[in-house]
C-alpha cells in the first residue's frame, strides 16, 4: 500500500475531471482514472499536500523495514 501510494504520479496542476455515473467524478485522463483509489485521492489533493503525505510515507516505510531515508 505504502509503495502504490508513493508511485503515484506527481502532477504541478490538478487533472481534469468529469462527470461519471452515479453524480461521481472521474478524470478525463482515462490512464489517471484507471490508477488506485489511493493514488486517484493523491492527485486530488494537490501537489504540496501530496509531496507532504509521500514525505510521511517513506519515513513510515523506513520504521518499518529498519532502514534509513533515501535522500
Amino acid at each position: 500500500m505504502i509503495d502504490n501510494l508513493l508511485a503515484t504520479p506527481d502532477r504541478a496542476t490538478l487533472p481534469k475531471l468529469v462527470a461519471g455515473k452515479n453524480g461521481m467524478w472521474d478524470y478525463a485522463d482515462p490512464a489517471l482514472q484507471s490508477l488506485s483509489i489511493g493514488q486517484r485521492t493523491m492527485l486530488r489533493i494537490g501537489a504540496a499536500d501530496s509531496a507532504t503525505i509521500k514525505a510521511k510515507l517513506r519515513a513510515i516505510r523506513a520504521d518499518l523495514a529498519g532502514q534509513p531515508l533515501p535522500p
